[in-house]
């Protein structure tokens, strides 16, 4: 089980867990009227939080992607001669994940702009992995008693405290209260993984990891639990 944590990019998993890589991402097609692909379409992404752009062209294929990206809500704008302009905004993107935007352009002038605000869950295809995430309000405004993020991790269906926290979380080894030790779906804690910058965080003997960060230095996590990427 992966466990995922951000903020000082730091990530946690019962049976694996990573910190940003290019997982976290917003990808999509570009095509016209008739389904065909749209090369060299201007892709721009906007993070609505700090005002952040960033630019791509489509390829051939008229796909594009932005790897390695924050967390938070984004938009993303598609322009290209003998087409209008089209947006799509309020597109929230998590820890670890592979967000899809396609757009279908429609014949007209790039003056003209057609404005889309994303509404529900986006589907996701982009991978198999099966978990879940805590995002930040949750961080934020749950009760957390002992400040271990591993009280939180167990929000997730099928993940619970390993014996080396306590059954209740209150335990904890070598230093009681602090360590993160988390199962998943029948797996043992010793099956966990947790690293820091993509460097491994747990001990080698039965991969506790022998500290908690700071519930103050966290934005939000993510827990994956099975079928999870070679990363």
């Amino acid at each position: 089980m992966k466990f995922a944590v951000l903020s000082v990019s730091l990530c946690v998993a019962a049976a694996g867990v990573f910190a940003q890589t290019t997982s976290t991402e917003i990808l999509g097609t570009v095509t016209d009227p008739a389904g065909a692909s749209v090369p060299s379409a201007k892709v721009t992404l906007l993070r609505t939080a700090t005002g952040q752009a960033r630019e791509t062209l489509t390829n051939q294929d008229g796909n594009y992607a932005f790897p390695l990206i924050e967390v938070g809500e984004y938009t993303v704008k598609v322009e290209r001669e003998g087409f209008k302009t089209q947006e799509q905004r309020g597109i929230t993107v998590q820890l670890q994940q592979k967000a899809r935007v396609d757009f279908r352009m429609e014949i007209g002038a790039t003056t003209e702009t057609i404005e889309v605000v994303a509404s529900g869950v986006a589907l996701k295809t982009e991978d198999a992995a099966v978990g879940g995430n805590i995002d930040n309000k949750r961080v934020v405004e749950l009760p957390l008693n002992g400040r271990n993020v591993a009280t939180l991790a167990v929000l997730v269906p099928g993940v619970q405290f390993g014996i080396r926290m306590g059954l209740d979380g209150s335990g904890g080894f070598p230093i009681p209260g602090n360590g993160v030790a988390i199962s998943a779906n029948g797996q043992r804690e010793v099956n966990q993984q947790v690293t820091l910058d993509g460097v491994i965080a747990t001990e080698p003997r039965v991969n506790t990891a022998a500290f908690s960060p700071s519930i103050d230095a966290l934005e939000e996590f993510k827990v994956q639990t099975s079928s999870y990427s070679a990363e």
